[in-house]
């Protein structure tokens, strides 16, 4: 796919780690990340911005009350304690995929953790998942649009 992208023979993509250990491509401006879950995939691509991407299948068990004490800021928990039955576990996952979208983007990864982000300067994504699935592309960038493309193309 970034071969495709780049007009290039994917075997001649190098792959290197980022400063904080993120895949990158070497001397390429491509920035990317990928996602998957329970047969899904989901991969993002720009040449403007970090960027990262999660897909998840709502699991119920996960989002149970002790799941969100733990990972989210306390605005968030409120939130969601104010919901019930599949409307809470359809925003714990909007919730969860956009906070490991950001995490993925910045190169941290979710061990630094899930409470209260700075969502400043970046745009929250959306793509369209199947049903039982939830989906967010975090972008550094202040008005960053979703584009669809079939894959292959």
């Amino acid at each position: 796919m970034l071969g495709h992208r780049l007009g290039v023979d994917p075997a001649t993509l190098v792959f290197e780690r980022g400063p904080q250990g993120r895949p990158e491509l070497a001397g390429r401006p491509l920035r990317f990340s990928l996602a998957h879950s329970a047969g899904l995939a989901l991969v993002a691509v720009t040449e403007l911005a970090d960027l990262g991407a999660d897909l998840e299948r709502m699991d119920p068990a996960l989002a149970e009350p002790p799941s969100a004490e733990r990972y989210f800021a306390a605005a968030e928990r409120a939130r969601l304690e104010e919901l019930a039955g599949p409307a809470r576990r359809r925003l714990f996952f909007e919730l969860w995929t956009e906070k490991e979208a950001y995490r993925k983007a910045t190169g941290e990864g979710i061990a630094a953790g899930l409470g209260e982000l700075d969502w400043r300067g970046w745009t929250r994504l959306r793509p369209p998942v199947p049903d039982g699935y939830a989906a967010a592309i975090a972008v550094r960038a202040p008005d960053a649009v979703l584009r669809l493309a079939p894959w292959p193309p």
